[in-house]
């Protein structure tokens, strides 16, 4: 019969066969709660205060946002400048939680009065065209390559700024984010919008907001992006200015080293308006300091995996600038944007922005074909056209004439009318499109003037295996975001097949890489015209008025 206790319940015998079990059992409770005290229970880790952010002075920075991972990074650091890499540490973490406020990542770096004019800025604009940022984010996403800086260009107005400053806010969220716009922190206007007779300083990228120029607002504007809060240092004489400007970027450096395993990604860096640093493809070495060592650390810290570099330029092309800096030519990336296809845009104009309009500038259907037809997605033309209150005939033909003004201040005059001519022949023979391995040596230099006067743009050689879109009503069909698809020549063979002996281009590839390698250092084109980039009209006024000059009609 079993041993009972008072209560009635059977009272367990320990011997030599139960006392191991028991035993075991006790070790893992135990066991249980060690680790248990050791992690600490959920419910005191949610009752912790949500911006318990603090940089101690023994270099340990910690950051936590609720739903986020908590962040621990420590520094060991003995030199005179730890002070400064911890501050830009910290800086750099609590970036995050400052991305979860609404316009906090797209301010940070504005001055009061210009943070105010743009909060009342973006407020009247035009109501915002999601599609176009969702398509242009995706672009920007599937061109960035793992230790190779991007260069981001693409049609006039088409919302590229408005794309990385979303891009920017969503990567926030995940690891240190900026972007930094250079016609703000340069406070200079934007090089080049200038389609109208008063604007026509602009596009000598020689006007500023303010008759005070320093030579050190490119790097000083850079350095407070990642934190640095010690601008005197940036004070630099023309002795040792090379100097010093490298002594910022390796402490910057140390800190975004030091922060990289905390994140899932390199720090982000988005530039825009990087236009703004060069005049005829060349850096303005004269105006600001720093510039070389600057997109030198930019590759360097690509290379290392601690920073992800973005380049935009709006309006003007930097490519060709940016190419001939040192191992620019064969590291960096470029895409150029395109719109969504055009009804999307139309569906936009009729379902967003006539709500904003009065009754005599509606869209209908028909109207909204004709603003693609001329202006494709150019929200800056749409911004003039909301603002002038007259219909939309008048303002295309208003337009119409203020890029004829413009073009007759703007066509090159130290080229040979015939080079001109042939180019523009040759533009109307392939419907206003010219891929780049179609140009000759001689129409390089220019092709680089008319992309610097906004006379051409790049576009991405998809944009023309686009299917067309034609529309019924009144027969409109617009030619911007639409191309037909241009198939392959048919080999000997039969087959879509541009190679149909590979041993034999295997032998020419090796006998002629010399001169490849040479044409890629003299032909800042060329390894764009492989890639399939194509040049195009900057719009259609632009193509209106070259033809009409072609055609000698004025």
């Amino acid at each position: 019969m079993p041993v009972r206790s008072s209560l009635g319940v059977p009272r367990i015998r320990i011997n030599s066969e139960t006392a191991p079990y028991l035993l075991g059992a006790a070790a893992c409770t135990v066991l249980l709660l060690a680790l248990w005290t050791r992690s600490g229970s959920p419910s005191s880790k949610v009752e912790q205060p949500k911006n318990d952010s603090k940089s101690d002075i023994d270099g340990t920075v910690v950051g936590e946002e609720e739903g986020l991972q908590m962040l621990s990074i420590s520094l060991d650091l003995e030199d005179e400048q730890s002070d400064a890499v911890k501050r830009m540490v910290k800086h750099l973490v609590t970036m995050r939680d400052n991305a979860t406020k609404k316009g906090s990542v797209l301010q940070q770096f504005l001055s009061p009065e210009d943070a105010k004019q743009r909060r009342l800025s973006v407020s009247s604009t035009l109501p915002p065209f999601q599609a176009q940022t969702a398509h242009l984010i995706s672009e920007v996403q599937g061109a960035k390559k793992r230790g190779m800086p991007l260069l981001v260009e693409g049609a006039p107005g088409i919302g590229k700024a408005t794309a990385l400053e979303t891009y920017v806010a969503s990567e926030g969220a995940h690891r240190p984010a900026i972007y930094l716009r250079l016609s703000d922190a340069l406070n200079k206007k934007h090089g080049g919008s200038a389609t109208e007779e008063d604007d026509g300083e602009e596009v000598d990228d020689d006007v500023t907001l303010s008759s005070e120029i320093s030579e050190n607002d490119w790097q000083r504007s850079l350095a407070r992006a990642f934190g640095y809060k010690r601008p005197a240092d940036l004070n630099t004489t023309d002795e040792d200015d090379g100097e010093d400007i490298m002594h910022v970027l390796m402490q910057i450096s140390q800190a975004i080293r030091h922060i990289a395993p905390a994140f899932s990604a390199p720090t982000l860096l988005v530039i825009d308006d990087i236009q703004l640093l060069f005049h005829n493809h060349r850096l303005l070495h004269d105006r600001y300091t720093g510039l070389d060592e600057t997109f030198q650390w930019f590759l360097q810290c690509e290379a290392e995996g601690i920073l992800d570099v973005i380049l935009c330029s709006s309006e003007k092309s930097a490519l060709a600038g940016i190419r001939r800096l040192k191992g620019y030519d064969w590291t960096l990336s470029y895409r150029c944007l395109e719109s969504v296809d055009d009804q999307e845009v139309v569906q936009y104009l009729i379902s967003s922005v006539n709500n904003i309009l009065p009754e005599h500038q509606k869209f209908t259907e028909q109207l909204a074909y004709e603003f693609v037809s001329n202006f494709s997605s150019n929200m800056m033309e749409l911004s003039r056209y909301v603002a002038q209150y007259r219909p939309l005939n008048e303002f295309i033909d208003q337009r119409e004439s203020d890029h004829i003004v413009y073009l007759s201040k703007h066509l090159p005059e130290n080229t040979s009318e015939d080079i001109l001519r042939d180019l523009v022949l040759s533009m109307i023979f392939r419907n206003g499109v010219m891929p780049v391995h179609q140009l000759e040596r001689h129409q390089l230099s220019l092709v680089e003037t008319l992309l610097e006067n906004n006379i051409l743009r790049w576009r991405d050689g998809r944009a023309r295996r686009r299917e067309s879109l034609s529309y019924n009503r009144n027969s409109i069909v617009s030619s911007k975001g639409s191309f037909a698809v241009t198939p392959l020549p048919l080999s000997e063979n039969g087959w879509d097949d541009p190679n149909p002996d590979p041993n034999l281009e295997d032998e020419a590839e090796k006998e002629d890489e010399d001169e490849d390698d040479a044409e890629l250092r003299d032909n800042p084109f060329a390894l764009f015209g492989r890639a399939g980039a194509e040049l195009v009209w900057y719009n259609q006024h632009v193509q209106t008025v070259c033809e009409r000059w072609f055609n000698q009609a004025y």
